[in-house]
């Protein structure tokens, strides 16, 4: 795995987990989340069709994040499922014995602190034919990233502007990603990373 997911891996790894049911601090594991880590591992390596439970149950479990944690309207507000599967990828390969559902929940925990705590509306974000749909918020808070970053003024309009375009083209020229323009997923992930030497997600 990449340098740019370790300093999410290391969030992984704090301990940090959801609320559990009971007192001793144990909860069922149903389904894909029984698994082990290593069964996952192995239906990710061989692409195997059993690789889309692993998915499912990561989507449905932060689905439920999402309405039962307090002030979460979304916890991934832009990460895509291919994406939250290298970083549980990564972190299974560490931990190949542990369920894979304990791995999801500590992603989730990780997550939490990006969250989305309130609903925004969807906009789609195009470019020579090419088309992203993202929240407005997370718009603002490329136009943050892009300021403290010095590709763009602090009084420029926090929405997808021409401006912000040339400013994300000028990001990923830097950064030697494909420059499409866009807040695309690798763009994202550069862009709100805290470590500025981070490589960009292979293959995502």
């Amino acid at each position: 795995m990449k340098r740019m997911v370790m300093s999410l891996v290391a969030a992984f790894v704090s301990g940090a987990s959801a609320a559990a049911a009971d007192r001793e601090g144990r909860f069922a594991l149903d389904g894909g989340g029984a698994a082990a880590c290593a069964q996952f591992l192995q239906a990710r390596e061989a692409k195997a069709a059993e690789l889309s439970l692993f998915a499912g149950w990561i989507d449905g479990y932060l689905s439920a994040v999402n309405q039962m944690r307090p002030e979460t309207y979304d916890i991934t507000p832009w990460q895509t499922t291919d994406l939250l599967l290298v970083l549980v990828e990564n972190y299974c390969r560490a931990n190949p014995k542990e369920a894979f559902g304990l791995a999801v929940n500590r992603l989730g925990a990780a997550l939490a602190k990006d969250r989305m705590t309130t609903q925004s509306p969807m906009m789609v974000a195009g470019h020579k034919g090419a088309v992203v749909s993202v929240y407005e918020e997370i718009i603002v808070r490329v136009h943050g990233a892009l300021v403290e970053r010095k590709h763009l003024p602090k009084e420029a309009e926090p929405k997808f502007t021409p401006e912000m375009r040339v400013a994300l083209e000028k990001f990923q020229q830097e950064r030697k990603i494909p420059v499409t323009g866009l807040p695309d997923q690798k763009t994202l992930f550069l862009l709100f990373l805290p470590d500025p030497k981070a490589a960009p997600p292979a293959g995502k």
